[in-house]
């Protein structure tokens, strides 16, 4: 990196950044430079009305991502392929419904998962890979403060849940949690925190939930996946070895009939 003392606008390096952030490099350098900020700039929806409102086009710079408007990226659920959460920035279709309900399986229900401790004592935590905030959405209409951690992959994360009038910060996986020990009531992550991670690192995540829940904080893993054959041989006993005590555990277990010893586990 340069160390130059450049001050104007800086060149759109967002992609950069999130290459370096995935290759372990963080957190990044401090810059002296601005950032480009949007042509047309509108001010964003006022809460409570933001928490389910798609902003205004004209409140992001559009430049390095491949879609260039809201529409676009909330219609990308429609077109074949591959993209980083691919339906969360439809506000009004599945998103809506996320944690609203307990099928009895691996869908458990806010409410319920809060009763798990005494009224009013779960205040603040962290929803880790959160995409674009919904569970952070729905503790606050609970007055429960969710810091949310998102990647920019392709995609207005981070910008798209400051728009909600929630809180997200920008960090991967990877690095060490930016939080003193013991002071997180809650840490929830959905799919994030799966097998697609090296034991190794996940093992050290899993560490660092740990450390900064104050002691008896709840940790949700919400539908963790992986071949059906490693959940008892590797993560349960992970979880078990960091400390966790279980308080509720679903477990879903998904066969594939081309390969029936490579079947797919599902965990909360």
């Amino acid at each position: 990196m340069s160390g130059s003392k450049y001050q104007g606008l800086v060149p759109d390096s967002n992609v950069i950044h999130a290459r370096l952030m995935m290759r372990g490099c963080e957190p990044l350098p401090r810059r002296r430079c601005r950032p480009k900020s949007p042509a047309n700039y509108e001010e964003p929806i006022p809460l409570p009305q933001s928490l389910w409102a798609t902003p205004s086009d004209a409140s992001i710079v559009w430049d390095p991502y491949t879609c260039k408007s809201y529409k676009c990226i909330i219609e990308r659920k429609n077109v074949p392929g591959y993209f980083d959460c691919k339906d969360c920035f439809d506000l009004q279709g599945r998103e809506k419904t996320r944690w609203m309900f307990d099928n009895g399986g691996l869908d458990y229900e806010i409410d319920q998962v809060l009763k798990a401790k005494p009224r009013g004592t779960i205040r603040i935590g962290l929803d880790i890979g959160g995409g674009t905030g919904t569970f952070a959405a729905r503790m606050k209409e609970r007055n429960v403060t969710i810091i949310t951690s998102s990647m920019n992959l392709d995609g207005p994360f981070n910008s798209f849940i400051a728009s909600r009038g929630l809180i997200p910060i920008h960090v991967s996986v990877s690095q060490r949690l930016p939080f003193f020990e013991n002071i997180l009531d809650m840490v929830h992550s959905m799919h994030i925190l799966s097998n697609w991670i090296p034991e190794a690192m996940l093992e050290f995540t899993f560490y660092d939930i740990y450390r900064v829940l104050m002691p008896g904080g709840l940790f949700w893993l919400d539908h963790f996946f992986c071949l059906g054959s490693r959940l008892n041989q590797t993560y349960i006993p992970m979880l078990d070895r960091v400390g966790f005590k279980k308080l509720k555990v679903e477990c879903w277990h998904e066969a594939r009939p081309r390969n029936p010893q490579k079947g797919v586990a599902f965990l909360n």
